[in-house]
């Protein structure tokens, strides 16, 4: 990639480019089904700390926008090593055209599956470190019948990698709501800076709650799933051939 080609006209990439990113993603193992079809294939919804997969708000106002969702569970007084193997046994089989949507603590999940699977995520007012965001809820219990959230399982949360790559560089989506006073929505923004796609500010709190604001998500949705597959895969070409440029510069 330090040979200088020429671009296309339209100011993507050049057939060599386009060519040798081709050769990244077959390295990579990307199953060809995969490539060719389109940006959103599953939808996965991760709910917040306080709720459970069969009983989330935020999900049964989605539901009846998007058409049911594959819900995903975890107990938020879990530790990380835990709460992550039941989450990856929940997705097997997904792939870089899933979509994962989270709320809160679901959101901090939402992205660590985008990081997984090299796929897209849209994070509602997400937690970003659990294992510091989520000291203030020390001794609480969150979800009904559940233990209380514990020091030492917060802790484990630190072991967490990092939920941003290069490959999902450009497929985070950011839903923040200007009311937030559990997570602050300004250190969210920074933190994914270079790494969204798109940040909807809303005139919402933590729990997003209006109807308007669905809408917008549904929106937003409706134009991923919508791009071509010939999009996606140039899409999907051209960002592995720059984070192969960057790990050669690093």
């Amino acid at each position: 990639f330090c040979r200088t080609t020429a671009r296309s006209r339209s100011g993507g990439m050049s057939r060599e480019e386009t060519k040798a990113s081709v050769r990244i993603l077959q390295r990579r193992a990307v199953p060809v089904t995969s490539i060719l079809s389109k940006e959103v294939s599953m939808i996965f919804f991760i709910h917040g700390a306080g709720c459970t997969a069969d009983a989330c708000p935020v999900a049964d106002s989605l539901d009846a926008l998007l058409g049911p969702m594959n819900r995903l569970g975890y107990s938020s007084a879990e530790t990380w090593e835990a709460s992550w193997a039941s989450l990856k046994s929940q997705t097997a089989g997904a792939g870089n055209n899933a979509l994962f949507i989270g709320e809160s603590m679901g959101g901090f999940w939402a992205a660590q599956l985008s990081r997984l699977y090299d796929a897209r995520c849209y994070l509602l007012n997400p937690v970003i470190r659990c294992e510091w965001q989520m000291r203030q809820f020390i001794g609480q219990v969150l979800q009904g019948g559940r233990p209380a959230l514990t020091e030492a399982n917060v802790r484990t949360f630190a072991a967490a990698p990092d939920q941003r790559v290069p490959l999902n560089a450009g497929r985070i989506g950011l839903m923040l709501g200007r009311a937030d006073m559990t997570i602050d929505p300004y250190y969210t923004e920074a933190f994914y800076a270079g790494h969204t796609d798109c940040v909807d500010w809303v005139d919402d709190g933590h729990a997003i709650t209006a109807e308007a604001n669905f809408a917008k998500i549904a929106e937003r949705i409706a134009g991923w799933k919508d791009e071509s597959a010939f999009a996606y895969f140039l899409r999907r070409a051209k960002a592995a051939g720059e984070a192969a440029a960057d790990a050669l510069t690093a």
